[in-house]
């Protein structure tokens, strides 16, 4: 790692270490909403110079990631939570994806149902599909149900991220769900995500006397573009030549080396689609049919015409000599348990939520031995990635609230 990252690194995590009680303070005093979001998870990049949320998701569907002491203490706050908001509750139905075939979404949607189960309640699993259905996993099978059947259920747990808009089932149940449906990829933008959340970085960053740039990420957005579009990539590659030379110039103020580049994404959607890393804004110009391909549709083969184009954070953590990132999941906006992206395909400036990825568990307790499904330790940073999560939450809050009073 150059000289200056190291100087960098430790500069952030004295501020974090020395400052501790302070910024528990600082936390006490700003909470996060108890009720929207009820979970998320956070991707989280550190470049060894800087450590920042890159992604924040409202409908997390990688518990089956999650060490058993993590997915433990899942249950307890969970209870809480619900016990809080709707005290009489004994049925909780998720509300999944109807990814039938994807065996990796549904193992997610089981450990979730158990987890809800251990909290105490009845839990179903429910689909958008037309009868009731039984789906044979590696251990077990998972029973599935229409939303209909939902209708009498006390608490709805959405883990659908409704990008194709609310089922008509759905937006006539006058049930509580949590997310709210206003929540969904349907309406919601990630650029307004890390607007809010570097406006309360830079009110915390402050506090604690330190440069915001160092916990957050610059970006610009894009409204309204077609990638096939001559006219449209020029614009993009307009706003991306002003992003480059913001960060350029933040490199520049702390003799940062590196070569800057930005995420170019769907400013909406999850499942790493419609990703391109960029260097030179000329690139998005001279993109062949392959590459447009890519940044014009994601999931359900939706159109991409809003764009986030987002400072790239270059991952210097390792797993088994493989780039990795590390994934914080909250219940409400407490920490429950982390586990690391690897990706033995991608370098430190790719996208890691694609081909090639796997995962490894991360104990939630210092002390391994008392975690035996765990693959590997904490980061030696953590407390710092869970108070940035802490951080995004705040905003997320703040967001999902905006979202709902405009429903």
């Amino acid at each position: 790692m150059h000289a200056q990252h190291i100087y960098l690194k430790n500069q952030l995590k004295r501020v974090f270490t020395s400052q501790a009680q302070k910024i528990e303070k600082w936390l006490a005093d700003h909470p996060a909403s108890v009720t929207p979001p009820i979970y998320a998870s956070v991707d989280i990049r550190d470049a060894g110079f800087k450590a920042a949320i890159v992604d924040k998701n409202l409908f997390p569907a990688g518990f089956n990631n999650l060490c058993e002491k993590s997915q433990e203490e899942s249950s307890k706050k969970f209870r809480s939570l619900f016990s809080h908001l709707k005290p009489q509750a004994e049925t909780i139905g998720i509300i999944a994806e109807d990814h039938t075939r994807n065996l990796f979404y549904l193992n997610n949607i089981s450990v979730l149902k158990n987890i809800l189960e251990k909290a105490g309640y009845h839990v179903d699993i429910h689909m958008s599909i037309p009868e009731p259905r039984i789906i044979a996993l590696d251990t077990k099978a998972v029973s599935i149900k229409p939303y209909a059947h939902a209708h009498s259920t006390d608490i709805l747990l959405l883990n659908n991220d409704l990008s194709n808009g609310i089922p008509e089932d759905l937006a006539n149940n006058n049930g509580l769900i949590l997310p709210p449906v206003g929540a969904g990829w349907h309406r919601r933008k990630k650029s307004k995500h890390f607007e809010l959340a570097n406006n309360v970085i830079k009110e915390f960053a402050t506090y604690i006397d330190s440069d915001p740039w160092l916990m957050s990420c610059l970006y610009r957005s894009a409204q309204n573009i077609d990638i096939h579009n001559d006219s449209d990539r020029i614009q993009l590659a307009d706003l991306t030549r002003d992003l480059l030379k913001e960060i350029q110039a933040k490199y520049d103020e702390y003799d940062i080396k590196e070569k800057p580049f930005v995420f170019v994404k769907s400013d909406s959607g999850t499942y790493g689609m419609g990703i391109q890393t960029v260097e030179d804004a000329n690139e998005l110009l001279d993109l062949n049919r392959k590459k447009r391909n890519k940044l014009d549709k994601g999931k359900h083969s939706l159109k991409i015409n809003h764009f986030l184009i987002q400072e790239g954070i270059p991952s210097s953590a390792q797993y088994n000599n493989s780039t990795s990132e590390t994934c914080i999941y909250q219940v409400g906006n407490d920490y429950m348990g982390s586990f690391l992206r690897v990706n033995n395909e991608k370098g430190s400036r790719d996208n890691l939520n694609s081909k090639g990825m796997n995962f490894a568990k991360v104990c939630h307790n210092p002390v391994k031995k008392l975690c035996p499904t765990c693959d590997t330790e904490a980061h030696p940073d953590i407390d710092m990635y869970i108070t940035l999560a802490k951080l995004s939450g705040i905003a997320a809050s703040q967001e999902v609230e905006a979202l709902e009073l405009k429903a």
